[in-house]
């Protein structure tokens, strides 16, 4: 994180404490349990809940990061969350289209404003509470899948297999480590440690956001509703929070596998899109089960 960035979120940090009733709370850099990365400042106060972003360098070089990470954070904070940018921090060249995506740009010295105007247009409610029921209904089925996965007796591959994966790196960020195999796409990077890990799930939540959603106005619009596939070698042991990775590729619509698994994609795509399409029917009618009592 650079100097700057950092002095930002901390000056709109104090700014908010400061300006804000007595029992608001103020949270730099917190951590969502479904995001990898999500906003860089949550402001809770009298019913309003702020989401407030700094663009970071990469944004800047590759706006559809920003654009990912709005979109993830609209589909797991509650509806009622408001996005706001803090500063300068609009990546250059991103133009008008941001304006839409956004609540309102935040000046540190102007969030009791912000806190005015906090009310979403009743028309998107309902949109993007569609949104977030799907996306929240896509998370559930590919967690059920994969722990499945991890309770049945491990599978016979044939490791002489070779699919026909094809690159189409211009759409998928230059990306070598993303192949496509008849519209799933096969996630290839490392992610052995920590770091890799990161990297690895940084590319994936990124595409998949990018790809499966347009954003409109602020509200995310599925737009593809595909799973995808990404190699295991094995999760790092993260001592306070180990199924993090698990959760956070879930979300964005990825499944891990191991890497051998990937060798038979002939076997495993047909197979998983059964189970997937399964699965997502039963909560349907689970949910609907639900409402009309």
């Amino acid at each position: 994180m650079t100097t700057e960035r950092t002095d930002l979120i901390d000056k709109i940090t104090k700014s908010a404490r400061s300006q804000l009733p007595n029992g608001s709370v103020v949270s730099p850099n917190p951590d969502h349990p479904l995001l990898l990365s999500g906003p860089d400042i949550l402001v809770g106060s009298e019913g309003v809940l702020f989401a407030i972003f700094v663009a970071k360098k990469s944004e800047t070089n590759r706006p559809k990061e920003l654009t990912a990470r709005l979109t993830a954070t609209r589909l797991a904070l509650p509806d009622h969350a408001r996005c706001l940018v803090g500063g300068d921090g609009i990546p250059a060249g991103y133009g008008v289209h941001f304006d839409g995506d956004i609540d309102q740009r935040l000046s540190p010295a102007h969030l009791s404003d912000a806190q005015a105007k906090a009310n979403l247009p009743l028309a998107k409610y309902t949109e993007l509470n569609q949104a977030r029921a799907l996306a929240f209904s896509r998370y559930a089925a590919l967690q059920h899948i994969r722990r499945m996965w991890e309770s049945s007796a491990p599978r016979t591959v044939s490791l002489e297999a070779k699919p026909d994966l094809q690159a189409d790196t211009k759409r998928w960020h230059g990306s070598r480590g993303i192949k496509e195999y008849k519209g799933v796409l096969i996630g290839l990077k490392k992610t052995e440690g920590s770091r890799n890990l990161r990297s690895a799930l940084h590319e994936y939540t990124v595409q998949a956001f990018s790809e499966n959603y347009d954003l409109i106005e602020g509200v995310p619009q599925p737009r593809r509703q595909k799973f995808d596939l990404a190699a295991i070698d094995a999760l790092p042991k993260q001592r306070l929070d180990p199924d993090k990775p698990n959760r956070v590729a879930a979300f964005s619509g990825w499944l891990f596998t191991d890497r051998s698994e990937l060798s038979n994609l002939d076997e495993l795509v047909p197979s998983t899109e059964r189970l997937y399409a399964k699965t997502l029917d039963r909560l349907e009618k689970m949910n609907r089960r639900r409402f009309t009592r």
